[in-house]
């Protein structure tokens, strides 16, 4: 008998901060056309298990996500994990004192389905507060 395993993509701190780094530049550039390029799910915002979300900060509202687009203009502060932790308020307080932030928190990994330790990359850019998360303990460089 032949096992055969497929290899799940985690993603690394590099990559998702390079993610935002692109992510955050074309917010800056072209507001409208990245909004919409992230919610038809462009491979430009999509690496891996890695995806950008953004959230308007003048309505506290998602603007745009990459992975799951039925969020688009929910409230980002009514967003917990799955344990009940609250994830939008606590990330948009951030945003309020500072114009780059990291918040941990559990979310479903998008590929197993499984409930893992993920860690947000927040930075604000215009009036757009831009997100990409890793998840952790899958990489070895966990920032």
């Amino acid at each position: 008998m032949i096992a055969a395993t497929q290899s799940v993509p985690h993603a690394s701190a590099t990559q998702a901060q390079q993610l935002l780094g692109r992510a955050v530049a074309a917010l800056a550039q072209d507001p409208d056309g990245t909004i919409k390029a992230i919610n038809n799910l462009s491979a430009d915002f999509r690496e891996d298990d890695l995806y950008v979300f953004v959230v308007d900060s003048r309505t506290g509202r998602y603007a745009a996500h990459g992975y799951n687009v039925r969020l688009v203009g929910v409230d980002f502060a009514s967003i917990h994990d799955p344990a009940g932790k609250p994830v939008g308020e606590p990330i948009m307080a951030l945003m309020r004192k500072s114009d780059a932030a990291k918040y941990d928190y559990r979310w479903e990994h998008p590929v197993t389905g499984r409930v893992e330790d993920k860690y947000a990359l927040i930075q604000k850019v215009r009036d757009y507060v831009a997100v990409v998360g890793y998840y952790r303990g899958s990489t070895g460089d966990e920032q």
